[in-house]
């Protein structure tokens, strides 16, 4: 009686231990089984929510053709954007023929900032969804500078947006998915720094800020006096930059405050007062540095004067027995430079001399030569690089232009 109670015993255990057996794998497949569901619905939704962002997108291309019948440009398409871009709804990105802004606008990128989708819109205002355009970019500049130390500023930016970012003290600091995010720091000389940047995918960028390389940009200023510049669409007054930058990254300039920038391939030609900005972006996940430079267009002391030139027949520009001079562009070549000139009293000896120079200071073409008032149509001759008048005793010039 006994030995059958204990078969019974070990029969029920061992049909015990099947069934937690059985549980335990039946629990791996409804587990599987949910994930699998989780994520076919997660996917579903997501495919939803790309098709709705684009449905949306499109539906505010169409109201756009409706309400707008000629001109339908991208950039219309933008003002047409305007309020939706105010209100957070989208972020715009523009994208011109070879980065250059003064060039034809070629397409844009409009992300529905809630969803973080993107679309491109091409010229023709045609759509089409865009994946793995949201590469970040980390830029410094420095406030100022105590002992051996940096007090700077790191703006770092996502067009897709930013989730998090661990800074060079390690600290976590959460930015729910902003597309520009600043950091203020201060940092020691002749060290590296490293910050982790994660995006709205919670993809991990490593950056580091080298600061041994401060100040590796450099805007060299051409010319440290001005002086006008023939062209061949006028007279203009500006100076020649050139930037020297380190090696290994994409060089651009900026002449808006760093709201648009131009990539850089040769010396710049400034012709009025500007706030310069230049950046390298490197290659290796360097945080480049960000330089501005205020350039002045005083004029040189022997300069033609701007109201020789200024388009105002009431104004003049006088010469007292000295020489003044303009510079020439070689587009000017073959144009004629047209003015009057005038004495403010006839006197013994008084004359004025007009000729072209090269860069040798040899003269080019013909000179000319005038005591009394005249006006003069002057062909600019191939090679010049200098347009001087030189005075004896005192003459008025005004009313030149390039024609």
């Amino acid at each position: 009686m006994e030995n059958k109670r204990s078969l019974k015993s070990k029969g029920t255990l061992i049909a015990l231990v099947i069934t937690i057996i059985i549980l335990l794998i039946l629990s791996g497949v409804i587990i599987v089984i949910l994930k699998r569901d989780n994520w076919l619905f997660s996917r579903v939704k997501q495919e939803y929510s790309i098709n709705q962002a684009k449905e949306q997108l499109s539906m505010k291309i169409m109201a756009f053709k409706t309400s707008i019948k000629d001109n339908e440009t991208l950039e219309q398409f933008e003002k047409f954007l305007l309020d939706d871009i105010e209100k957070n709804v989208y972020n715009v990105k523009k994208i011109y023929d070879n980065d250059d802004v003064d060039s034809e606008l070629e397409s844009m990128y409009v992300t529905e900032v809630k969803s973080g989708y993107t679309f491109l819109v091409d010229k023709n205002l045609s759509l089409s969804s865009v994946e793995n355009i949201h590469n970040t970019e980390a830029v410094y500049e420095v406030e100022s500078i105590e002992g051996d130390k940096y007090h700077i500023k790191i703006n770092i930016s996502n067009f897709g947006g930013i989730q998090k970012i661990q800074d060079i003290n390690n600290n976590i600091i959460s930015c729910y998915n902003k597309t520009k995010v600043g950091l203020d720091c201060k940092v020691e000389k002749n060290k590296q720094y490293q910050i982790k940047v994660y995006n709205r995918n919670n993809n991990e960028e490593i950056f580091i800020l080298d600061t041994s390389k401060v100040d590796a940009i450099t805007i060299e200023e051409t010319d440290s006096y001005v002086y006008p510049i023939i062209t061949n669409s006028g007279i203009n007054v500006g100076k020649t930059l050139n930037i020297k930058w380190p090696e290994g990254g994409k060089n651009y300039y900026s002449l808006d405050e760093g709201k648009t920038w131009t990539e850089y391939s040769e010396s710049l030609k400034i012709f009025k007062e500007e706030n310069i900005k230049v950046k390298s972006i490197a290659r290796n996940n360097e945080i480049s540095q960000i330089i501005s430079k205020k350039i002045s267009l005083g004029l040189a002391s022997d300069a033609l004067g701007e109201q020789a030139y200024d388009n105002d027949s009431s104004t003049y520009f006088a010469i007292i027995n000295s020489s003044k001079y303009m510079q020439v562009d070689k587009s000017a070549f073959g144009k004629k430079i047209c003015f009057s000139i005038s004495p403010d009293n006839l006197a013994y000896g008084m004359q004025a001399t007009i000729r072209f120079l090269n860069e040798n200071d040899v003269i080019v073409g013909d000179v000319y030569t005038t005591v009394y008032s005249n006006n003069f149509n002057i062909l600019i001759p191939e090679g010049a690089s200098k347009f001087e008048i030189y005075v004896e005793h005192y003459y008025y010039v005004n009313n030149m232009t390039i024609e």
